[in-house]
């Protein structure tokens, strides 16, 4: 509608689109630059309605001093009521135009506070996204710390627990091979004894038998002894006996004889 009304007021409608795309694009950088600053836009939108005002301004003139078809100039009476109707027209048109443009500014702040504050909870949530990611990536990797240390550890008490192993077993074995030894060396220390009181009651035996042979050989020399000084005597005393049947003879023979 207000473009028609500038279009009949004499106003192209290509350069005031211009216009207004240039100031949509100048308000829309302001915006981005510095969302809190309104100022650039309005002072942009002001002029754009002052420019509006004489643009009708300018395109009642014009239709006032319009030339008639024949080419004869005339004399242009100006209605005051007229002129102050259109200014009041343009005045509620600039009022109307202000208002949008405030409302369309104020939700464009109301769409650029919320807009900043979804950003900024955007930029929170992402923030504490972040940080719980490094909470738990620091989580992680002190548990993974621990799950290796903790691994380290059990491996740790798994070889002192197999070398603990290993020493009983090695001492174990010393203290079978030591017993073993000990039971080889007692077992030694038995035959030995054994074989050492077998000799003694060996010696013991050939002892007594040579100390019996020693006396029946001694008996045997004495009888043999005895027996042969029995002999001895006996024969003296056979001899005795012949050398006295003999001087018995030889008296008698003495006696016969003589």
């Amino acid at each position: 509608m207000l473009l028609d009304e500038l279009s009949r007021a004499g106003i192209p409608k290509v350069g005031l689109l211009t216009d207004i795309r240039n100031s949509r694009r100048s308000r829309m950088k302001s915006n981005k630059n510095n969302r809190n600053s309104y100022g650039k836009p309005i002072a942009i939108s002001l002029f754009a309605h002052a420019l509006l005002i004489v643009a009708l301004l300018w395109g009642t003139d014009f239709n006032m001093t319009k030339s008639e078809p024949t080419g004869m100039v005339q004399a242009v009476v100006i209605d005051p009521a007229k002129v102050r109707q259109q200014a009041a027209e343009i005045r509620k048109q600039r009022e109307t135009a202000a208002k949008k443009e405030q409302d369309r500014l104020d939700k464009l702040r109301r769409e650029s506070e919320q807009l900043e504050k979804n950003r900024k909870a955007e930029e929170e949530r992402i923030r504490k996204l972040k940080e719980q990611q490094a909470k738990d990536a620091q989580a992680a990797r002190e548990a993974e710390q621990r799950r290796k240390v903790e691994k380290e550890r059990a491996e740790k008490a798994e070889a002192e627990r197999k070398a603990k192993e290993e020493a009983i077993r090695i001492a174990e074995q010393k203290r079978v091979a030591q017993e073993a030894a000990i039971a080889k060396a007692e077992q030694e220390r038995l035959e030995k004894e054994r074989a050492i009181k077998e000799a003694q009651e060996k010696a013991q035996r050939e002892k007594e038998a040579a100390e019996r042979a020693e006396q029946e050989r001694i008996a045997k020399e004495k009888a043999a002894a005895e027996a042969a000084e029995k002999a001895r005597q006996e024969q003296e005393r056979l001899e005795r006996i012949e050398r006295e049947r003999k001087e018995q003879e030889a008296a008698l023979n003495d006696i016969f004889s003589g």
